[in-house]
C-alpha cells in the first residue's frame, strides 16, 4: 500500500498519480516537449510511443505501490491540461528522498514545477517520518530547473562530476538539499505572513 496520497493539490495544480487513464495525454505532452526532454533526460533518448510508455506506466504503478518512486502527472486545474510530470523517489539513504520534474514546452515559465515541487516536499515531510532531507539534482547548465530549488529555499551543497549520457549533460551535476527543520521554519514564516 502506498504511503503517500494518490492526489495532491494547491489552488492551481493537481498532482495525480500516474495511471493508464492519462496515457494518451502524457504521450502527447512528451511528443510536444521531445526536443527539451531528449536534451536533458536519459529516458527520452529513444522514441516514446503508446506501447513503450504503456510499459513504463506498468512500472510507475508498481513502484508507486511499492513505495519506491511516487510519480505524478501535473495538471493545471484551471483548464484540466496535463502540463508535465513530477516524482518523489527513494534514495540509497533511508532518511533522504529525491524530486524530479519536467514541464511541457508550451507551458514553461508559469510556476508549475515550483508548485509541484512544493507539494512533493510537503508530502515527503508529512507522510514519510523517516525522511529528513529532500534533494534535487540537475545538470549545472540546466538553468530553468535550477530556478525551482532556488525559489523554494533549498541550499546548493555540491557540484558532482558525472558521465555525459545525454546531449545536454555538461559533466557536472548540482545537488540541492532542503532539511525538515528548514522546511518547518519556512512554513511557519509563510503561515505568519498569511495570518497578518
Amino acid at each position: 500500500m502506498a504511503l503517500v496520497p494518490n492526489r495532491l493539490a494547491d489552488e492551481v495544480v493537481e498532482l495525480s498519480r500516474c495511471g493508464f487513464d492519462d496515457l494518451v495525454l502524457a504521450v502527447q505532452a512528451i511528443h510536444e516537449s521531445w526536443t527539451e526532454l531528449h536534451h536533458w533526460l536519459l529516458w527520452a533518448q529513444e522514441e516514446v510511443t503508446l506501447t513503450t510508455y504503456g510499459s513504463a506506466m506498468d512500472e510507475h504503478i508498481k513502484f508507486f505501490d511499492d513505495n519506491q518512486d511516487w510519480r505524478y502527472f501535473i495538471v493545471d486545474q484551471r483548464d484540466a491540461t496535463l502540463v508535465g510530470m513530477a516524482n518523489l523517489y527513494r534514495l540509497s539513504s533511508p532518511d533522504r528522498v529525491g524530486i524530479g520534474y519536467w514541464v511541457r514546452t508550451s507551458r514553461t515559465r508559469r510556476g508549475y514545477a515550483s508548485r509541484a515541487t512544493r507539494l512533493l516536499v510537503a508530502t515527503a515531510f508529512a507522510y514519510l517520518p523517516m525522511v529528513n532531507i529532500v534533494e534535487i539534482q540537475m545538470d549545472a547548465t540546466n538553468l530553468a530547473s535550477m530556478r525551482v530549488p532556488e525559489k523554494l529555499g533549498f541550499r546548493r551543497v555540491a557540484a558532482i562530476r558525472r558521465d555525459m549520457r545525454v546531449p545536454g549533460h555538461s559533466g557536472l551535476s548540482l545537488l540541492w538539499e532542503l532539511d525538515r527543520a528548514t522546511w518547518n521554519s519556512l512554513v511557519r514564516v509563510a503561515d505568519s505572513i498569511i495570518d497578518d
